[in-house]
């Protein structure tokens, strides 16, 4: 669809953030100011694409940092929000002030006080505007959510220890152990997303399939689990009383199926809380009696369930009572691809697929899993693992999965120049972040860029100052500055400028060609300025 802007139109645009005193992004009086949105006024395009914001800046630079501190900056204030008071605990270790459009009215929020050290009152301690117009938090609305995503280890966001139902974390690491993560933490969490997605939403079966399919998979995909001791547990389901008695009487139990298990069963310290709900045990009991009358367990013990199939999410709840007692096993996901020169199927086990299937897939679910209208997305390095190709369409993808939420703001950090590429003027912006060697500021080098079909040469050598031996975009400045030369054309000074400062920042160093032509151009310019 064309981009068709109407003013004033429902959905959330993140327009700027000043930072201060942040002990990366801006030490001292020093204010950094990232620019995330290039209309100025609230022109949204409606039934389209959702907007997106690409930072891309050297390593080392903050990237990650900006993401994290958006993502608490909203959260603090929906938290105080919610409280009406502002406790010590919930305010930030630096000032700044964020702006954004909702629902047509631009607000801003600001922390900038100097006299607000003893302040608990909301409308002492921040600032606030509704469309130039002093008002209390109370009266700004937030982001409807504030989502956190990230498939590597080294992602800053926090993780919440109880989610609130406002900031999700849909990060790879562990809840129980943020530093840590692995492949059983990722599937746990996409199954989870996926059971979330399918017991209330249709659309997202839809945007799944979907999916699959840009990923080379066939539209299928199905979600496993082992069941453990079943000689055990499915041979005492008589009552719900005999069912509690392999967890209150486990060593006899045990012995008498033949067991030689000498400990207590993992989930023997979880009984006693599920079963303080006596519907619990109910729930439990009337699902193993059904999986085993209906000949669910195949014969390497397994349950499957597939997407396809209301049973998943009608069962999730039972199913995740018995993941707790630890007697169904982590989960598995399974997907499916054609087999070269054949009608036939492989299939693919999700743990056994390549780092960047895994990456792309579990990012898009967990996203969809609790995106709403009007959600503020935050994604650091999506491009993890990915190859080339799928970088290439990333966003392509992402506006194509997520076209029905096109009143949310997607910001992402990246490394990689291939993203660029399919961002469209209208419904994106990219903020190429640098470090001013005097003042050692962080800013935007190229706040009204437009990529949109750029090669990656352009991309790499007028975006990311990087130069390739067969770089065409450096090799068109080169012909047209000697031809500029060769014919004694005046030359007006902003050309010159940005010739010059384009071969600057690719210039590598005094034994490099480039540098005689950078003087001998020069030279020309200022003898035939205009």
């Amino acid at each position: 669809m064309p981009y068709s802007p109407i003013r004033n139109q429902d959905g959330f645009r993140l327009l700027f953030l000043d930072i201060q005193n942040h002990y990366v992004l801006a030490r001292g009086r020093n204010v950094c100011r990232i620019q995330f949105y290039n209309n100025n006024e609230n022109e949204i395009s409606v039934g389209a694409k959702p907007y997106s914001t690409v930072i891309i800046g050297a390593n080392g630079i903050g990237k990650s940092f900006i993401l994290s501190a958006i993502a608490e900056i909203f959260r603090r204030l929906k938290k105080v929000q919610s409280e009406g008071t502002v406790f010590k605990k919930d305010r930030l270790n630096f000032q700044f002030t964020i702006q954004y459009f909702f629902c047509g009215h631009k607000y801003k929020i600001s922390s900038f006080n100097e006299n607000k050290k003893g302040l608990n009152n909301l409308d002492e301690y921040y600032s606030c505007w509704e469309d130039d117009k002093n008002v209390g938090l109370h009266r700004c609305p937030l982001p409807t959510a504030v989502l956190a995503s990230s498939i590597t280890i080294s992602d800053r966001f926090r993780i919440p220890k109880d989610p609130d139902g406002y900031y999700w974390y849909l990060g790879a690491r562990n809840e129980n152990s943020p530093g840590t993560t692995g492949t059983r933490t990722i599937v746990r969490k996409t199954v989870a997303a996926i059971a979330e997605c399918l017991t209330h939403d249709n659309y997202f079966k839809e945007s799944l399939l979907s999916l699959l399919e840009k990923l080379g998979f066939e539209p299928k995909l199905e979600i496993e689990y082992a069941i453990r001791y079943k000689n055990v547990y499915l041979k005492h389901l008589e009552s719900e009383e005999d069912f509690a008695s392999v967890f209150n009487n486990w060593e006899s139990v045990f012995e008498l199926s033949g067991s030689k298990r000498k400990t207590a069963p993992w989930g023997h310290k979880k009984f006693s809380a599920v079963s303080k709900k006596p519907e619990n045990i109910s729930l439990i009991v009337g699902y193993l009696r059904r999986i085993v009358e209906n000949n669910r367990i195949n014969r390497q013990g397994h349950l499957i369930y597939s997407i396809h199939e209301n049973s998943f999410k009608d069962e999730w709840s039972a199913i995740q009572l018995l993941s707790q007692l630890d007697i169904l096993s982590y989960p598995r996901i399974r997907v499916y691809k054609k087999a070269s020169k054949s009608e036939n199927y492989n299939s693919f086990l999700f743990e056994d697929s390549s780092t960047g299937e895994t990456s792309l897939l579990c990012q898009f679910i967990n996203l969809l899993s609790r995106i709403q209208q009007h959600s503020l997305i935050l994604i650091d390095e999506p491009e993890t693992s990915s190859h080339p190709n799928w970088q290439i369409h990333y966003i392509d993808w992402l506006n194509d999965i997520f076209s029905r939420f096109y009143t949310c703001h997607f910001v992402l950090s990246t490394h990689s120049h291939f993203l660029l590429s399919e961002l469209e003027e209208g419904n994106s912006a990219i903020v190429a972040l640098s470090k001013n060697d005097k003042t050692g500021e962080i800013e935007n080098m190229t706040a009204e860029l437009n990529t949109f079909g750029w090669s990656t040469d352009d991309i790499l050598y007028e975006v990311f100052n990087i130069r390739n031996r067969r770089n065409e975009a450096l090799a068109r400045d080169l012909e047209h500055a000697m031809q500029l030369i060769d014919n004694g054309r005046p030359v007006s000074e902003e050309e010159k400028q940005v010739l010059l400062q384009r071969f600057k920042n690719v210039y590598q160093g005094e034994r490099d060609p480039l540098g005689r032509l950078i003087k001998e151009f020069e030279e020309y310019a200022e003898s035939r300025s205009k």
